[in-house]
């Protein structure tokens, strides 16, 4: 199961654009209810609609026994600062005092997500809708992943582009975009190699992400990564230090290695020699200029105040 199928399944089913489907979802699983909790889904009836017509996310419930109603926190996507707004064009955390929940009420119901090892947890989701708090609906495809940028009521979001229907009303498509990202940041994947078509190779770390542009240590060798992921092997310039990856691309360090009739010296470190004397006995001491190379000479001692490679 991949991250995009564990959204799915924290839906109960699938993600959602028609709000009546993603409570439907909910339903027929048995996990729907009037209780709110955090991390529930909540789903608006619309008087104008006459059916469930918005949705969000709760962040918080508390029950007034006195009067039997609640004080819900909710964020919601396509909405603004009026109560009960399902097309207000921004992501907004909103505070409802003494509603009643069920029937035609504004909070007819809430969807309760199979959160889990597999899935995400409530705790992820709520952390994704907040950064999303100030977020404004554009007027066009321009800008979308910028908070305020392009702002107009036209129905284009990010949200949208993800969900492949833009422009479009986007509550639903607001919610499913966080669970998608809530189970994307709860993925742990078995890290391991993975053969590219030609042939390269690239590591996958738990995150689920690939290495990239850096030094990894993968049971106990050193490795690095190119910008686009794929392991180096050969010699690698780090920008200070030359390095040589063996053909199963490990580092190879405290040996010489020869290219061509050309023979040069990799330290402990792995970075190669430059203007040192290395030792080799029982023949002596080999030198390798500036530019690495050992020129196939010995001699017996170093120069007096010469730099040691080891």
């Amino acid at each position: 199961m991949n991250d995009y199928q564990a959204g799915q399944i924290t839906l109960c089913g699938d993600y959602y654009q028609y709000t009546p489907s993603g409570a439907a979802n909910f339903k027929r699983l048995g996990r729907w209810t009037q209780t709110p909790s955090r991390g529930y889904i909540a789903f608006f009836y619309s008087k104008s609609l006459g059916r469930i017509g918005h949705t969000g996310i709760v962040t918080k419930a508390l029950h007034n026994a006195s009067d039997g109603t609640w004080d819900i926190w909710t964020i919601e996507g396509n909405t603004s600062s009026e109560k009960t707004d399902r097309n207000g064009g921004e992501v907004r955390l909103k505070e409802y005092s003494h509603v009643k929940v069920g029937g035609e009420n504004w909070f007819n119901g809430f969807g309760i997500p199979v959160y889990g090892a597999d899935t995400c947890a409530s705790e992820n989701l709520i952390a994704i809708a907040q950064g999303e708090i100030g977020y404004e609906e554009k007027k066009s495809n321009a800008y979308l992943y910028d908070k305020t940028a392009n702002p107009g009521r036209n129905n284009y979001t990010k949200y949208g582009e993800w969900y492949g229907l833009n422009p479009a009303q986007w509550c639903a498509q607001f919610v499913s975009w966080c669970v998608y990202q809530a189970c994307l940041a709860s993925a742990s994947y078995p890290p391991g190699w993975i053969e590219q078509d030609d042939g390269s190779w690239t590591y996958r770390k738990k995150d689920g992400t690939f290495a990239k542009n850096e030094w990894m240590l993968i049971n106990g060798r050193w490795y690095v990564f190119a910008g686009d992921g794929r392991m180096i092997v050969g010699w690698f310039d780090d920008g200070t230090n030359w390095y040589y990856m063996a053909d199963d691309g490990a580092m190879c360090s405290g040996q010489w290695v020869q290219e061509g009739s050309v023979w040069y010296y990799l330290t402990k470190s792995g970075a190669m020699a430059k203007d040192a004397y290395v030792s080799c006995l029982p023949m002596g001491w080999c030198y390798v200029a500036s530019d690495g190379q050992w020129d196939g000479k010995y001699s017996d001692t170093p120069m007096p105040g010469a730099d040691i490679a080891v």
